[in-house]
This record gives structure tokens, C-alpha cells and sequence, in this order.
């Protein structure tokens, strides 16, 4: 029995006959709303053989797969993988010739860092919706949840299945506004998000400056970064910032100075003028113009 042949025979349905789903108390909507859920779900999964799957046929899960996985993140759970020396199954559902992750998304990327040919798994039957359901549980019940990843299953659950926010509210354990400022941060520039979604800075300060042009939302973001500001203070910076974009706007000659390294910046209509301490410095600047 071939491959393909053997996940045919492994996967196991379960899809519920259901009516549409917002502002009623289906049996699907108790089932996802119940904390443990996907624990309990994997348990019963355990009760039935794991299949072998190649890495190279596993995609990432298409609601999620735009917010990155910190680096760290990553590490951690390699090292937790390699002193166990075991790897929980990972719950995928079957497209076209290959497979489609759906909760584990942690634990495939520490397979890829560990560089694992194939993996275990239990292959489900599941639409779009019961997916983006079980992912946002399995996302709501972790300890360290990525704010991004629920970003975008709250989107894909209001936009493409008209789950009004209040339902995405009792699924999620959350209020309205908390998720309608969550969904919010997917309005910032694409850099900055995953900047969150990495932990280089947090869903506060996100929130914070998510009212600003973008001009002015990447100064910001970058002196959280260089200054460590705390959500307090950057909420003052915006604060700041709404009430005089140009008020940290450096003059033209000081951002070239800093960019280039030069003691001095002279500019006069067309021309630009750049003064250095010693050869050293003059020849550290040539070698930034060659690699612009």
C-alpha cells in the first residue's frame, strides 16, 4: 500500500452536520468554545495509529503562514524536541497531493530546524472554518500565544464566514474591543507586524502606535527599539507625535552624519559635502557607497 493510500485510511472525519453557526449554541460552537479542546481532541487521536509525513509535504497552515516565528521560539522548542526525544504528532488535513498543517505550528518549525526528513501525524478531515476553529483554540490555550497568528484567524473568521465579533469574542475568551484592537494591528505596514509577531516589540506598543501615518509609525517603532521604551512612555511619544509630526524629525545633514559615519555634512543646492576625521573614517564611507 502506497503512501497516500495509507493517510486515506488514517484520517479521521470530524466534521459535525451543523446549521450557520454565528449567534446560535450550535454543538460546534460549545465544542470550540470549551478550554482544552484541541488537548482533548489529540487524545482521542492517540487512541489511533500516527502516520509518517514527509516535511517537504507539509505546508504551512494558509490563515497563519504570514506571521513569523521568532527565531527563539524556535530554538526553544528544538531543544525540547531533542531532549525528550520525542515528537508529538502533528494534526494536518489533506490537500491535493500534499498536506496542510492545522495545529503544531511550533512544533513543524522545530522539525525543519532539527532538519527532520519526515514527522508523525494525524490526518483530519476539516473545512476551512472547523479549521480556522481549531487553530484559534489551540492558539487561545497556549501559554505563549502569538497575537499575530490570532490576528489573522479573527480576520478569516469575521471576513470570510461573517462571525460577528461577538462570537469571535466567546470563542476566543476575549472581550469585543479586545478583539477588534487584536484584528486592528493588521492595519500597520507588513515589517511592523512581523516585528510583533517576532517579539522584537509588543502587541501594546503596536497598539499604541497603530494611530499614526506610517511616517511616523516606523519613528516610533524605531525608538521602542533603540530606546527600550516602555508601552507607557510610547503611548507619551505618540501622544507627541499626534499633536507635531515633525517633533522628532531630524534635519537632513544630522540622519546623513549618523548614516555615514561623517564629522561633518555640508549641503548647498546640488551639492553634498562630507568631512571626516581621518582616512579611516573617509574609507569606511566609500565602502558604504560601493554596497548601496
Amino acid at each position: 500500500m502506497g503512501r497516500d493510500a495509507k493517510a486515506s485510511s488514517l484520517i479521521y472525519n470530524i466534521s459535525m452536520a451543523r446549521t450557520k453557526l454565528p449567534s446560535n449554541c450550535s454543538e460546534i460552537f460549545k465544542r470550540y468554545t470549551k478550554i482544552g479542546v484541541i488537548n482533548d481532541f489529540e487524545k482521542e487521536c492517540s487512541k489511533h495509529p500516527s502516520i509518517r509525513v514527509s516535511l517537504s509535504l507539509i505546508d504551512d497552515n494558509r490563515f497563519v503562514r504570514d506571521a513569523d516565528v521568532s527565531t527563539e521560539v524556535v530554538e526553544n522548542f528544538a531543544e525540547a524536541v531533542s531532549n525528550k526525544g520525542t515528537f508529538a504528532p502533528l494534526v494536518l488535513r489533506k490537500t491535493a497531493n500534499r498536506y496542510e498543517l492545522v495545529c503544531g505550528r511550533k512544533r513543524l518549525y522545530a522539525a525543519k530546524r532539527l532538519k527532520y526528513w519526515d514527522v508523525p501525524a494525524w490526518v483530519i478531515d476539516v473545512d476551512d472554518e472547523q479549521a480556522l476553529l481549531m487553530i484559534l483554540a489551540d492558539i487561545r490555550d497556549q501559554k505563549e500565544s502569538n497575537i499575530v497568528e490570532l490576528a489573522y484567524v479573527f480576520k478569516a473568521l469575521f471576513e470570510d464566514h461573517s462571525y460577528p465579533q461577538a462570537d469571535i469574542a466567546t470563542i476566543s475568551h476575549q472581550s469585543r474591543s479586545q478583539v477588534t484592537n487584536t484584528m486592528r494591528i493588521l492595519k500597520l505596514p507588513s515589517s511592523i507586524i512581523q516585528m510583533v509577531s517576532r517579539g522584537e516589540i509588543s502587541y501594546g506598543h503596536a497598539r499604541a502606535v497603530e494611530p499614526l501615518d506610517e511616517k511616523s509609525q516606523f519613528l516610533a517603532v524605531s525608538l521602542i527599539k533603540d530606546e527600550k521604551l516602555s508601552v507607557r512612555e510610547t503611548e507619551a511619544l505618540v501622544k507627541k507625535l499626534q499633536e507635531n509630526p515633525s517633533a522628532l524629525e531630524k534635519p537632513v545633514d544630522e540622519v546623513l552624519k549618523e548614516l555615514f559615519g561623517a564629522e561633518y555634512v555640508h549641503i548647498h543646492k546640488n551639492n553634498v559635502v562630507f568631512s571626516f576625521n581621518n582616512e579611516e573614517e573617509r574609507d569606511a564611507f566609500i565602502e558604504r557607497l560601493k554596497k548601496l
